[in-house]
C-alpha cells in the first residue's frame, strides 16, 4: 500500500533533488490499494462523479461484497472488504445499480473483473508492466494516468475539472474546460509544459500541491482525517468536485 522498493527509493531521491519543498516536508510517495485491480476499479468510480459519490460507490461494493458472504456458506471473516476479481465477476448488474450510483459503472465494473479472471487482462504483481494500452471498457486518458500513476509512472498528470480548479486557484491560471466536450488538446499540453521542471515526477509534484492546499483548507493532514471527513478533501466550492475521464 506504499511504496517501499529499491527503485522506490531512488525515484524518492531524486525526486526531492528536483523539489527541495517536498523534501523538506518528507513528501514523495503515494499510498495505494492492497491491489493493482483494486486500484483499477476505484479509477473506474472516479469518472464523472463527486468525489463524494466515488467514496460511496467503493463503500457500496464492500457492503454488497459482506451480503454475499452472509448469504454464502463459505467460512469468512464479515469484514466487507473490497471484492477480489472472481467475487466480483459473480455480480449480476443489477445488484450493483439497485445499491447506489453505479449506472454504466456496474457494467464496466463486472466486466474489468471477467476479464481478469479469464486472464485476458493480466496485472504483473511486480507492478512492472506497461498498462497504458490496456483495453479497459470505460478508461480514457484521464483513469489510463490515474492508473500509471498508481503503479509509479508519474510523468502523465491525470486532467480532470479538479486539476483545472488547482491551476486557477493554486498558479492563477485559468484554464475553463468547454462547456461541452472534453478538457482540449492544448490545455493538457500546457499543464504538462507547467509541470515539466519535474519530469518525470510531475503528477506527483502536482499531489503534493494538492495535498497541501488540502490540509491548509482543512485545518489538519490528511492522515489526520477520519473516514467521514475523506470526502472533505476536495477545492470545490460546491463541496464535492465532478471529475471527469476527458
Amino acid at each position: 500500500m506504499l511504496r517501499l522498493s529499491d527503485k522506490d527509493e531512488q525515484d524518492v531521491t531524486y525526486f526531492h533533488k528536483l523539489h527541495p519543498h517536498a523534501e523538506a516536508k518528507g513528501f514523495g510517495r503515494l499510498f495505494r490499494s492492497p491491489t493493482l485491480f483494486e486500484d483499477v476499479a476505484k479509477s473506474l468510480l472516479l469518472r464523472f462523479c463527486p468525489w463524494k459519490t466515488s467514496l460511496d460507490l467503493a463503500k457500496a461494493l464492500c457492503d454488497v461484497q459482506l451480503k454475499k458472504v452472509r448469504m454464502s456458506k463459505r467460512k469468512r471473516a464479515n469484514i466487507g472488504d473490497f471484492p477480489s476479481p472472481r467475487e466480483l465477476a459473480r455480480f449480476r448488474e443489477e445488484e450493483l445499480k439497485g445499491k447506489g450510483k453505479f449506472g454504466y459503472r456496474a457494467t464496466d465494473l463486472i466486466k474489468l473483473a471477467k476479464q481478469v479472471v479469464d486472464e485476458k487482462i493480466k496485472f504483473d504483481s511486480a507492478d512492472e508492466g506497461d498498462y497504458s494500452k490496456l483495453k479497459i471498457n470505460g478508461v480514457g486518458p484521464f483513469t489510463t494516468n490515474t492508473i500509471m500513476m498508481c503503479i509509479g509512472h508519474y510523468h502523465n498528470i491525470p486532467i480532470d475539472t479538479e486539476m483545472l480548479r488547482h491551476m486557477k486557484e493554486f498558479h492563477g491560471l485559468n484554464m475553463r474546460k468547454r462547456k461541452k466536450g472534453p478538457i482540449s488538446v492544448e490545455t493538457k499540453a500546457k499543464i504538462q509544459e507547467f509541470y515539466k521542471i519535474y519530469h518525470p515526477f510531475e503528477s506527483l509534484a502536482y499531489w503534493f500541491e494538492l495535498a497541501n492546499s488540502y490540509e491548509i483548507k482543512l485545518g489538519k493532514t490528511l492522515g489526520e482525517l477520519l473516514p467521514s471527513e475523506y470526502h472533505h478533501a476536495t477545492g470545490s466550492k460546491k463541496c464535492q468536485d465532478v471529475m471527469c475521464d476527458v
